[in-house]
């Protein structure tokens, strides 16, 4: 009796057993595992050469057979054999440009065979040239060592036209600020330049002050950090009115007429009281 529980028990685990290693249909029929499904691949164009695959599982999947072929070539040809069911990804590095294409299928468990072929996805692959910085990088040359001088250092001047004294190493070109939003066009770099001015280009000083900037093909003067460079010098206009400045009117003293007028007033005046004063004395001698 013992032995005969004891075949039955045996019975029903062989049973359970089967029935979870085989995959057995509604008609008692062991099948196949069902076709994976391959997610697409993204992203669809590959730079770095790493294809990386992922699929669902199946049920009654023992593993995988990762496949992959060329735009060129027909056949598939096998890079993997995945022993789990579970391991449901896989990385494929290549180090070769062009279209790739791939497909899975699930591996079943003994004689009932694998899954149909799954749904074929495909990348393309652009592998790009690696950047190599340049071990030893010649640095920028910048304009440097700028100056500038108006008239050879002077402090005033009553002409329009400012001779300028220029220096700038590795120069090629120049331009000059006139006034607060007046810049000239570029020129040639030169030690000297005339510069012609407005008096509209004067500042609130009455002085022209002249900014300068050098520039070569690598850049300015201000993208090397050396600020402005400027000089100033005094206007005197000849030309203006003068009527209160002293020694400039129209005698041949210098005075103007108000006081030679007022000079001659008080000589005939003190004249005057002269001779009233020596009338009197005499007038007083007499008596």
């Amino acid at each position: 009796m013992r032995l005969q529980k004891k075949l039955l028990t045996l019975i029903v685990i062989l049973s359970v057993f089967t029935i979870f290693i085989f995959n057995v249909n509604a008609e008692g029929e062991a099948t196949a595992p069902d076709a994976p499904i391959l997610n697409p691949i993204i992203p669809n164009v590959i730079l770095d050469g790493e294809i990386n695959l992922k699929w669902n599982e199946p049920e009654w999947t023992s593993g995988y057979e990762v496949y992959y072929k060329r735009s060129w070539n027909d056949e598939w040809i096998l890079i993997e054999t995945i022993t789990s069911g579970r391991r449901t990804f896989y990385s494929y590095n290549t180090i070769f440009d062009g279209l790739y294409e791939f497909s899975v299928i699930a591996t079943g468990y003994a004689m009932f065979g694998n899954s149909p072929r799954s749904n074929i996805v495909e990348c393309n692959v652009v592998i790009l040239e690696p950047v190599i910085p340049d071990p030893d990088p010649i640095p920028l040359i910048y304009p440097s060592n700028p100056s500038i001088l108006i008239n050879n250092g002077n402090e005033s001047t009553s002409l329009l036209d400012l001779s300028l004294n220029l220096a700038c190493d590795d120069a090629d070109e120049m331009q000059f600020q006139i006034s607060l939003d007046m810049w000239t066009n570029w020129t040639s770099y030169s030690t000297s330049y005339i510069l012609t001015v407005t008096e509209s280009n004067l500042n609130q000083r009455d002085e022209f002050k002249i900014e300068v900037v050098f520039r070569n093909e690598n850049g300015t003067t201000k993208d090397a950090g050396l600020g402005v460079i400027s000089d100033d010098i005094k206007y005197i206009d000849l030309n203006g009115d003068d009527e209160d400045v002293p020694g400039d009117g129209d005698g041949d003293n210098g005075l103007s007429n108000d006081v030679i007028i007022g000079i001659l007033v008080g000589v005939i005046g003190l004249l005057i009281l002269i001779s009233i004063f020596v009338k009197y004395r005499k007038r007083k001698n007499k008596k």
